[in-house]
């Protein structure tokens, strides 16, 4: 079971200064729009969103098997996909730029969809299906943003 919308949460959630309670106040996310500064997110997956919540338990419809608790309700705010193409969107209307990876995805795959989806564009979105195409995203990816820096 694997609920990779959780992961593309928690990812906004250290670039975002809306989450800046969540980090220890000497280190806070900085305001979109900072001068000298690109929020960028990966957002990497070898697999199905197939897991959603409803009152922080696995919800009654989920598509995962397993042996997890599962609560009779479905979440309120979608399926896993359409938690993960939300949180995308928002991402990207923040100003955030998403490069997505998926590793070993069917063409066409829901999966599939939602890493199309996420990217900041159809440059930003790549498929690997071995580990040198894997080595060749990562590349690409690194040289995309080449002038990044990190700095305190």
């Amino acid at each position: 079971m694997t609920a990779r919308q959780i992961g593309i949460a928690w990812g906004w959630y250290t670039l975002s200064p809306g989450f800046s309670s969540l980090w220890p106040p000497a280190i806070p996310p900085k305001p979109y729009g900072s001068s000298n500064l690109d929020k960028i997110a990966l957002v990497i997956t070898d697999g199905e969103f197939n897991t959603p919540y409803c009152k922080s338990i696995i919800a009654a419809k989920a598509s995962a098997t397993g042996t997890g608790e599962r609560i009779d309700c479905n979440g309120t705010n979608g399926t896993a996909f359409d938690q993960a193409r939300n949180m995308c969107t928002a991402m990207q209307n923040a100003g955030i730029t998403v490069y997505t990876v998926g590793f070993g995805l069917s063409k066409g795959s829901q999966a599939s969809t939602v890493m199309e989806h996420c990217a900041s564009g159809a440059a930003n979105a790549f498929s690997a299906a071995n580990g040198a195409e894997l080595r060749d995203a990562f590349r690409s990816i690194a040289t995309a943003i080449s002038l990044l820096r990190l700095s305190k």
